[in-house]
């Protein structure tokens, strides 16, 4: 048998369980990225109310949907469970923005090409609104991440 023909099979069966697993790693980031976000600004939430005393345990179980998605902007909206310190659990909603700008990095003496866009640099910025939707909506903080 020809060895050429043995290892493209093997190389392409690489390079999708690569592909895949960069996909599955990606989502784990964003989902703690996601739970991040929405205890920081759930925390703020609830300052000054009647549940400023609970701890957040934890925020998992995220649903999210892209509302639109464009080249400068996303915006998504998410529910998700959050659990306090004194063993209740309420459903949150979350929204959010997250902001593209382009930027064109100073130009560098060893750089081949001025039109490269390995050059570019892209910096985002993230708005959300957390409410706890479950027990009061009126309940709700907006943070800005970079």
């Amino acid at each position: 048998m020809d060895e050429r023909r043995i290892k493209k099979p093997i190389v392409v069966l690489l390079i999708i369980s690569f592909m895949v697993g960069m996909a599955v790693l990606a989502n784990v980031l964003n989902k703690h990225e996601l739970s991040y976000m929405a205890k920081e600004t759930l925390k703020d939430a609830l300052a000054g109310t009647r549940y400023a005393d609970l701890d957040i345990i934890s925020v998992s179980g995220f649903d999210c949907h892209t509302i639109s998605s464009g080249r400068y902007q996303s915006q998504s909206s998410c529910t998700a469970t959050a659990e306090f310190s004194d063993g209740t659990r309420s459903r949150i909603c979350m929204e959010s923005t997250e902001r593209f700008r382009y930027e064109r990095r100073p130009e560098s003496r060893h750089s081949e090409s001025r039109h490269s866009n390995s050059e570019d640099r892209v910096r985002t910025s993230i708005n959300v609104t957390v409410s706890l939707c479950g027990i009061d909506s009126g309940i709700e903080s907006t943070r800005s991440f970079r």
